[in-house]
């Protein structure tokens, strides 16, 4: 039972009324000097080596192929696809792939592990707004010291 009111003021999804499948994304933030062409193939590469992943285009081809008799459905892109947009300072990447619900945050946990190693082997660089460094006010020369009266 759902009251009223909560279908007027709430979003409702219905996750597996015609496929077993949903879009889940992940935002992931890159500083804007860094090799663009070299974070997004390691990002595709991370989340195609996903075991979960790996196996949902077929059977997601075949549910919507199923589903489109009932429903208009139209896509064309079933594979992990990564948007790009510039957000101020840094390059906000959207990944985005197709999941059975049930196993939504094992594998966006499993993706955030592994960019996280990406990282830390220095393969993709994540911007920190809060850790970015201005060059500009980096001293060169030790501050003088001025003396105590």
């Amino acid at each position: 039972h759902v009251p009223n009111s909560i279908v007027f003021t709430h979003p409702l999804r219905n996750y597996n009324k015609a496929f077993d499948f949903i879009w889940n994304e992940i935002t992931v933030n890159i500083p804007l000097d860094v090799d663009i062409d070299k974070t997004r193939e390691t990002l595709l590469r991370i989340v195609n080596k996903n075991d979960v992943i790996k196996t949902n285009p077929e059977k997601f081809k075949k549910q919507v192929s199923e589903a489109s008799t009932d429903y208009r459905l139209y896509f064309n892109q079933y594979e992990p696809v990564i948007y790009t947009k510039v957000v101020g300072d840094y390059v906000e990447y959207t990944v985005r792939y197709s999941v059975d619900p049930k196993h939504a945050r094992y594998v966006n946990s499993s993706i955030w592990k592994h960019i996280l190693k990406a990282y830390h082997n220095g393969d993709i660089e994540l911007y920190n707004k809060e850790y970015k460094t201005d060059i500009s006010k980096i001293r060169t020369t030790k501050p003088k010291r001025t003396k105590k009266k």
